[in-house]
């Protein structure tokens, strides 16, 4: 089969809905210092939503995927 025959050449992928985690879900930084603790910032916050930077992220790297 040639390229230009292949089915899966003008396939398209999608992801979604996606959720982060409640405790990520916030403008302020959030780190695992073990396997049961984490540690919220008291100063260090996101530069905008985490969810939606998260998202577009996930869009643009899945878009250069062959």
């Amino acid at each position: 089969m040639s390229k230009s025959e292949n089915p899966a050449q003008n396939a398209a992928v999608g992801i979604g809905p996606t959720k982060l985690a409640d405790y990520l879900d916030q403008s302020k930084f959030v780190t695992r210092t073990g396997d049961n603790r984490m540690i919220v910032a008291e100063y260090d916050q996101w530069a905008g939503s985490l969810k939606s930077n998260l998202t577009h992220v996930l869009d643009e790297n899945i878009g250069f995927l062959p």
